[in-house]
């Protein structure tokens, strides 16, 4: 009976932790593969203390900054992008290698585009 009991033990851990981790993963904005990735090669993001990928999935087009730091807080690094542009990151790389990617890209106080995504080095 114990047998029975360990194996099954094992046998559940062996389907249940893969199957939440592929679960976990495909539900982030990397995807199963940039979780993948960077479980692999490892993964140097260091995140704005209030962001969440959460929050970033609902940041769209047309949104105004302050819209944005309501929901995401103040991003770590702002990049001046050209006449009235700004390309905003909530997320870096502290040895500029590939990272989880989170910014924003406004024209005047408007988002134009949102990236999300990995950045590979």
């Amino acid at each position: 009976m114990r047998f029975k009991t360990r194996s099954l033990f094992w046998i559940t851990v062996c389907i249940a932790l893969p199957a939440a981790v592929v679960s976990h993963w495909s539900r982030s904005i990397d995807g199963t593969h940039g979780g993948l990735f960077l479980l692999v090669v490892g993964d140097d993001t260091v995140w704005a203390a209030d962001f969440t990928d959460e929050a970033f999935r609902t940041v769209r087009a047309g949104m105004t900054r302050s819209e944005v730091y309501a929901l995401l807080g103040p991003p770590l690094e702002v990049w001046d992008n050209g006449p009235a542009r700004t390309y905003e990151c909530w997320t870096r790389s502290p040895a500029d290698t590939h990272y989880r990617e989170r910014a924003v890209m406004f024209q005047g106080t408007k988002v134009v585009k949102k990236i999300g995504g990995l950045y590979v080095d």
